[in-house]
């Protein structure tokens, strides 16, 4: 059973007491410290994590970060060194390096474009397009924080008052951590030097071994993987007899899914979608008013938050519940690495269902798809953008 059950799940919904109790975790940590970030921003909050990081390392802790190199852009050119000479060591996923853009190119060029593996434009694309969005922390191999917070300070409200996102998060401990840190390993490898001058190759410590799937830890880094994720979410979905309640910062669902959630209605389930109604992302209200009119022709509910942006990720689909950092839409269905823990005990799952329908409580159900000039832009954008949003 070791691997079959978290220990302990608790649910945080509160951005400050998510940091609270992570630095205050890496201050007692013993052994290890990984962290893995799509934003890192040296904030309020930022600046926090980095000297709690770097004290970590100096203390002799063996503390490792992975950002994105577009999430975090901008912060580990200026703050990566100073991280790395107290000891932390410091990858960047995927960044965007005009040299090895044109040697592609140039490569291309000269073997004529002969039946490259994949079309050059294609490649640039799918390069561009993947980043690690997976957010998470872990603390001697034994305890693992996940969601939907990002390092920076729109998460808190001590910082930002009223207006700080709506975010979910989950500390779990014990359980299959051995696999995340096996993910971690995966994508460390795949990542550059902070400098994004190096790109890093197999080590016999953090060669990619192959992953058995979990069923409370739903990963996506290889292919066999995502594909799986995606194929079981599908199933879930369409297969649901009492519920499908969704909370999802970026609707913008595949035709796929969309088929799933009209499933669940003809089975009688309860489907019920909560967004935010406004963004960060200044269209994504438009586009994910272009899906309302097939969620509310198949006697599905959508609900929009309205007190400040509701950036999480969660799921209750009849007695199957998520949190993680998974959108439902192309990028992390297709593209982004994601992480989404599975509940497992009847207290978190209720938490969540209560939590859920407090955020209704604040919400305002749409009762009619929208039209004119939004509604249009919306559609317009979601066949402009679906390889982007």
């Amino acid at each position: 059973m070791k691997g079959n059950v978290w220990r302990s799940e608790e649910l945080i919904f509160d951005g400050d007491e998510y940091f609270n109790r992570i630095l205050n975790e890496i201050a007692s940590a013993k052994s290890t410290v990984e962290v893995e970030t799509y934003i890192y921003r040296e904030d309020a909050i930022g600046a926090r994590v980095t000297e709690a990081l770097g004290s970590a390392a100096e203390r002799g802790l063996n503390v490792r970060l992975i950002v994105d190199g577009i999430g975090a852009s901008g912060w580990y050119e200026r703050h990566a060194a100073g991280l790395e000479r107290r000891g932390v060591s410091v990858r960047v996923y995927h960044p965007i390096l005009f040299s090895n853009l044109m040697s592609r190119l140039a490569r291309d060029i000269g073997r004529g474009f002969k039946e490259p593996k994949q079309p050059w434009g294609r490649a640039l694309l799918s390069r561009l397009n993947r980043r690690d969005h997976r957010k998470i922390f872990i603390i001697d191999s034994n305890v693992l924080y996940a969601g939907s917070i990002n390092i920076t300070s729109e998460h808190c409200r001590s910082v930002l008052g009223a207006s700080a996102w709506r975010d979910t998060a989950v500390r779990v401990v014990g359980g299959p951590i051995d696999k995340m840190i096996s993910a971690y390993n995966a994508v460390w490898n795949r990542c550059h030097d902070s400098k994004a001058k190096r790109r890093w190759r197999d080590s016999f410590l953090h060669r990619q071994r192959r992953i058995k799937p979990s069923r409370l830890l739903r990963l996506n880094h290889t292919r066999r993987l995502r594909k799986r994720s995606y194929e079981e979410l599908l199933h879930k979905i369409s297969t649901a007899k009492a519920r499908v309640w969704i909370t999802n910062a970026y609707f913008a669902p595949s035709g796929r899914l969309r088929k799933a959630l009209k499933a669940a209605s003809e089975n009688g389930a309860d489907v019920r979608i909560l967004v935010p109604r406004n963004s960060d992302v200044f269209f994504m209200p438009w586009v994910a008013t272009a899906h309302y009119v097939l969620i509310l022709k198949e006697n599905g509910k959508v609900y929009e938050y309205l007190p400040r942006f509701l950036h999480a990720k969660t799921a209750l689909i009849d007695n199957w519940a998520i949190v993680g950092s998974s959108n439902l839409n192309r990028r992390s269905l297709l593209h982004d690495f994601e992480v989404d823990i599975v509940l497992v005990h009847s207290e978190t799952k209720a938490a969540l269902s209560e939590r859920f329908q407090l955020d209704l409580a604040e919400s305002e159900q749409v009762l009619t798809a929208r039209g004119g000039l939004t509604a249009f832009l919306g559609r317009v954008l979601s066949r402009l953008l679906k390889n982007w949003i």
